[in-house]
């Protein structure tokens, strides 16, 4: 993959509110 997760965490960051990345990654486990 091209990018790191890093990197795909800022961008969906940047894409969605802080609170839905957190449930996201929650989500995932």
């Amino acid at each position: 993959m091209m990018f790191k997760a890093y990197d795909y965490q800022k961008f969906c960051i940047d894409y969605i509110d802080k609170n839905e990345i957190s449930a996201l990654f929650l989500d995932m486990g």
